[in-house]
Parts: structure tokens; C-alpha cells; sequence
């Protein structure tokens, strides 16, 4: 069975951009000791360690540890890519670590070794303290360059023990034109057993209406958003760079992602806030029974006459049921946050 994630509507008494991506990494696929789609041509294989971690990773299951062995700078580049000449690129780092400084540039070979000027280089703890933090640089190809070229991280002054700690990268346009919008509804609707979406692993464009976000330490973190009434209208965006609120209308460029059952974009490379304060969507009136079904995932529904079994589940959730079968909400994402759920309190 599908992991569901709903959103639920109870009543308790008591500057627009977009950008095309040319690589991205999650670095999760390694192959004798290395990240299959780094390691390139530029990168120094002598005096940079390059480990897997497989403990903590945000996206995907492993990140790499790079640790610097000199006092020189050590480069750590993406396999060959295709670029036009010409074009600014940004690199998003997903990273933290301990001590380490890193900064990025671009490697291209016309029958000579070409470097074009690095970025100037970025303290990664003083910018994350040490928390999975994502930095930004910009390179810009030259335009005499080639059409394909290399992706440089160049670290320095690393820790001997954690280093820098690369969790995802990725890299995309700054000049493209208007995007493709795909549906919400086109994105999940699914006629197979596991529910997982068509346009898994794909880059899109969609947009619709924030209903609700997910905040940890005051900041938030993960939203929802929903481009109609009704089943398979709505999706989660796992990002934590762009500020929205509930009611603002957004287009979301991003990577379709199944996580554990649960469709979701992620790689998120733009949020755009069309517009601000838009009423929600109408919840599906439901039963709490039938709100794990697949088709309701991430949409907004409403229970009504069911009584909370559980206050708290150790996970910020409580349980109610309407006597068709018990349903977990997340007091996040509800319409009444902040609520203190108690044992017997009547949702209506």
C-alpha cells in the first residue's frame, strides 16, 4: 500500500524566472569507490579523498565526503555535460560539514586544458553551521568555449575527519523560455497497482494553489499545492529555498519523485509566486476510511464526525477515525494550526 499523505481540513471545537537543467545529482550511484556521475577528466585523484556516506543523505541514499589531504586546492568535477556557449549556469550545493571552503568553476578541453576564472571560495560551515544548507554560485561558459564541458567544485582547508559534505547538486540554465505547464492531475493520476507517478524522474513545470506548509523551527520548509477541486489535484514540493504562504498561487520547476510511495517534486530549481491570497480549493468531503486512497494523496480533504483516539503518536501527529478506519493527521497541516489535539475531541 502507498504511503498517503493527505491534507486535512478539520473544524475542532474548543519576478518570474525559469531554468532548464543539464545536470543534477543526488550522488546516490557509486561504482568502485566513486560517484558514478562525478569524477570526470578534472577532477585531482591524488590528494582528494572522495567517500561515500550512507547515513543522513536529504535526497536520495548516500552523499560524499570530500576531504583535502594539501594545502592546495583540489577539484571534484561532474562527468561531461552538454552547455551552450555563451550561457550563465547556476550550481545549487546541497552541503555542510565542518571546516572547508569551496567555490566553483567550469573545465572545458579545445585541444588544450581550458579553466575559466573560479567563483571566489564560500566557508561552508560559517554559511550552513553545519546544517544541510544550499549555496549558490554561477559560472558563465565562454562563448568561444565548446559545446560540452565539465562542472567544477574546488575545495580547500577541510577537517581531516568530516570535510565538506556534498548531498545533491544541481546545475541549470539562467535564459530559457517560457516552460510547459503539466497538470497536477497529469503528474499523478496513475492507472498502476503502485501508484507510482507517470513522470517519475522527469523535470516539469507545474503550479497551483499553496494548502498547506510544513514548518520546523519557525521557517518553512515543505508545501503543498493543489490546481483544482477533487482527486489527484494535488502534490508535495520537498523545498526549502523559496518562502510561500498559504493561498499564494505558484509555478514549481522540479524533478516528479517517488519517495518511499510518496509522489513528490524535488531538485526544486524554481518557485514563482504568481499571486498572494487565493481561497483554497474545496475539500473533498471524506471519510476517514477511504482518505488513504491514492487518489487523494496530498489533497485537501475534510472528515467530519470522528473522534481522536490517539492525542499524540510521538510524531507531531493524532489519530481519529469515523468509525470507517482510523487516519493519522499531521497537526502541521491542518487548517486549524496550531491545534492541541485531546483523546475523545469531536472533529466535525
Amino acid at each position: 500500500m502507498k504511503k498517503i499523505f493527505t491534507l486535512i481540513s478539520v473544524f475542532a471545537l474548543g519576478a518570474t524566472s525559469f531554468s532548464q537543467v543539464v545536470f543534477q545529482s543526488d550522488l546516490s550511484s557509486w561504482s568502485a569507490g566513486d560517484p558514478t556521475d562525478w569524477m570526470g577528466t578534472a577532477t585531482h585523484t591524488v590528494d582528494l579523498a572522495v567517500t561515500e556516506v550512507t547515513v543522513g543523505a536529504m535526497y536520495g541514499t548516500s552523499m560524499a565526503s570530500l576531504i583535502t589531504t594539501t594545502a592546495t586546492h583540489r577539484r571534484f568535477s561532474t562527468q561531461s555535460v552538454t552547455v551552450v556557449p555563451g550561457t550563465a549556469y547556476e550550481i545549487k550545493i546541497w552541503c555542510a560539514g565542518g571546516a572547508g571552503e569551496l567555490r566553483t568553476g567550469y573545465y572545458y578541453n579545445n585541444g588544450s586544458a581550458q579553466y575559466i576564472p573560479y567563483n571566489p571560495y564560500m566557508d561552508v560551515f560559517a554559511l550552513t553551521g553545519g546544517n544541510m544548507t544550499m549555496l549558490t554560485q554561477t559560472v558563465t561558459v565562454p562563448a568561444s568555449a565548446t559545446t560540452s564541458g565539465e562542472f567544477i567544485i574546488s575545495v580547500i582547508n577541510t577537517d581531516n575527519l568530516v570535510g565538506i559534505i556534498i548531498d545533491s547538486v544541481s546545475i541549470s540554465s539562467t535564459i530559457l523560455p517560457p516552460p510547459t505547464i503539466t497538470s497536477i492531475y497529469d503528474i499523478q493520476y496513475t492507472i498502476d497497482a503502485s501508484g507510482d507517478s507517470p513522470e517519475a524522474g522527469n523535470v516539469v513545470t507545474t503550479s497551483g494553489i499553496v494548502t498547506g506548509v510544513i514548518a520546523f523551527g519557525g521557517d518553512v520548509d515543505r508545501f503543498f499545492i493543489q490546481d483544482g477541486d477533487g482527486a489527484w489535484n494535488g502534490i508535495y514540493v520537498y523545498e526549502n529555498a523559496y518562502p510561500v504562504a498559504l493561498g499564494d498561487s505558484v509555478e514549481v520547476t522540479g524533478t516528479v519523485t517517488e519517495y518511499f510511495g510518496l509522489t513528490e517534486i524535488t531538485f526544486v530549481t524554481n518557485v514563482t509566486v504568481v499571486t498572494s491570497g487565493n481561497p483554497q480549493p474545496n475539500p473533498v468531503a471524506i471519510n476517514t476510511g477511504d482518505a488513504a486512497q491514492e487518489q487523494y494523496e496530498c489533497v485537501l480533504v475534510q472528515v467530519t464526525d470522528a473522534i481522536c483516539s490517539v492525542a499524540d503518536d510521538g510524531f507531531g501527529g493524532f489519530t481519529v477515525s469515523d468509525g470507517s478506519g482510523n487516519r493519522v493527521i499531521d497537526d502541521q497541516v491542518i487548517d486549524t494550526y496550531p491545534i492541541v489535539p485531546t483523546v475523545e475531541m469531536h472533529i466535525r
